[in-house]
């Protein structure tokens, strides 16, 4: 009888555990395939992001690209004697390569050094440079003044040259300049303009910065840079 009894109980015993043991493995069952789906959520949303960051870098480069060409439409149209003049590579500050023109004669105080190679004479010029220049050249013309420039871009052997003249006070009259490598000339956006006549600085100092030119040395009248 105790056997018999015994017996029963360990069956209603297995007979309770078995749905119990089922039910735990469906649940385990669901949480896996819980985790799974998130996971493949996550990878969705990760692809999903880079799909939107290669998107975005590529609207970037769209719109970087209609910038310059923009640009470059631009600089065709208002560059007056610089549209169509023949660009040329030259290196300045930190070896950095700068697409320039040569300055045009009738922009040069000595027209003469137009025939000079640009390590010889600072008688280039960016293009983006030019194209102000040019503009407000013409304007000055209107006002019955002639604007000239004196130097433009400058080579490293160029700025060296300049700054041997000034430590030794031997050449170029001793003026100030700029180390090697940091002279703005090296970057293209400073000019040297012939202000010789007091009615051309008046006239600089009152209009040039309408045309993105700015004065950034106090004690040279002559050295007005373009301002981006």
């Amino acid at each position: 009888m105790r056997v018999a009894t015994v017996l029963l109980l360990a069956l209603l015993a297995m007979l309770c555990f078995v749905p119990v043991f089922s039910q735990e493995v469906d649940m385990e069952n669901e949480v896996t395939e819980y985790d799974e789906e998130m996971s493949l959520e996550d990878e969705t949303t990760e692809f999903v992001e880079l799909d939107d960051e290669v998107e975005e870098e590529a609207t970037l480069e769209e719109e970087e690209t209609e910038f310059v060409e923009e640009e470059l439409e631009v600089s065709k149209t208002n560059c007056g004697v610089y549209a169509k003049a023949k660009r040329s590579k030259i290196r300045g500050n930190g070896g950095t390569t700068y697409t320039v023109v040569k300055i045009n004669r009738a922009h040069l105080t000595n027209p003469s050094s137009a025939s000079l190679s640009p390590t010889a004479s600072d008688n280039t010029i960016t293009v983006g440079t030019a194209c102000a220049f040019n503009t407000m050249a013409a304007a000055a013309k209107k006002s019955g003044l002639r604007l000239t420039i004196n130097s433009g871009f400058r080579t490293l052997a160029r700025q060296q040259y300049f700054w041997n003249c000034y430590v030794s006070k031997k050449c170029n009259g001793g003026n100030l300049a700029a180390r090697p490598g940091t002279s703005n000339h090296g970057r293209g956006v400073a000019l040297d303009i012939n202000v010789a006549s007091g009615a051309v600085y008046n006239w600089l100092a009152k209009n040039a910065r309408k045309y993105g030119f700015i004065r950034t040395v106090p004690t040279e009248r002559w050295h007005w840079e373009k301002r981006y």
